[in-house]
């Protein structure tokens, strides 16, 4: 399992990550920073997102999820925790730049809400979705 704290907010930096990366002991879990987003815009792009950075979302594999330098593969599930009008600090102009001429910056984002999961609900998707790729579920 891999964690990837991406800075977002205005607190957030590799001190942070750090911090926050060593409150999860368990060693099958990878801790990663991601200071320029990275991977939060190839992981949008990805889930069809045009504008947006990934961010506070939780992204399921299965064992045949394959890896390359060319991209990331899709997920066999994902959940997000992205509230609308949520602003992240620091978000690049062109991430709350109109789709159109005719449109206002938003922070709005473009997570579907049909996966947004919080709290207990979200632990038990998660749970749920890892036992249905791993063919337990």
């Amino acid at each position: 399992m891999a964690r990837v704290l991406i800075d977002m907010l205005p607190d957030d930096d590799l001190d942070a990550a750090q911090s926050e990366a060593a409150r999860v002991s368990d060693p099958r879990v990878a801790a990663f920073h991601d200071a320029e987003k990275h991977l939060g815009r190839s992981t949008a792009r990805r889930l069809g997102w045009e504008r947006h950075v990934a961010w506070d979302i939780f992204l399921v594999y299965g064992p045949d999820a394959s890896w390359t330098d060319a991209d990331i593969p899709a997920p066999d599930d994902w959940f997000h925790q992205l509230n609308d009008g949520e602003a992240p600090q620091g978000a690049d102009e062109d991430e709350r730049a109109p789709a159109g001429p005719d449109e206002q910056p938003t922070n709005q984002s473009e997570a579907d809400p049909a996966w947004y999961r919080t709290g207990e609900d979200l632990l038990r998707a998660l749970a749920e979705a890892i036992r249905s790729v791993a063919g337990t579920g």
